[in-house]
């Protein structure tokens, strides 16, 4: 058992400051292309195929499930589609491209605010499945030109 004395000459804990956090974290080393790519497929496939529905082939992801929330919904799931063309941005996507990903999430939000059948065209439809590859597509093409 631990006596007063013992207890008030062990040194004090330091407490750690808010600040001193967010320091921390925004000092962390930045992501690779690989580890960056890796964070988008899955938030891709959580987003457009997380789960198989009984008896079918057909995958859905949380894209759909959270879409069923009329127009907060849909915003909802914009903002990560959104994430996910900025990180793609930074990544090096041409404006091109990030136009034609920006279309796949206009798509995908229109759509999706059809009550009913906008929810089945948007499970169908998988914006952020569209995007990736479109991401894809130019990772490789940098990769090939890297090895030239």
């Amino acid at each position: 058992m631990t006596t007063a004395t013992e207890l008030e000459s062990q040194k004090p804990v330091r407490r750690v400051e808010p600040h001193e956090i967010q320091k921390d974290a925004r000092t962390a080393p930045p992501l690779s292309d690989e580890q960056r790519m890796e964070r988008l497929r899955k938030v891709t496939r959580t987003m457009d195929e997380a789960f198989s529905l009984p008896g079918t082939n057909f995958r859905v992801g949380w894209d759909s499930v959270i879409g069923l929330v009329p127009v907060v919904g849909d915003l909802a799931t914009t903002v990560v589609s959104g994430w996910v063309i900025r990180e793609a941005r930074q990544m090096g996507i041409s404006r091109w491209q990030a136009v034609r990903m920006l279309g796949n999430v206009g798509i995908d939000m229109v759509v999706g605010l059809v009550p009913g059948l906008g929810d089945v065209a948007d499970a169908a439809f998988k914006a952020n499945t569209k995007n990736m590859k479109i991401l894809e597509k130019h990772v490789e093409k940098q990769q090939r030109k890297a090895a030239k």
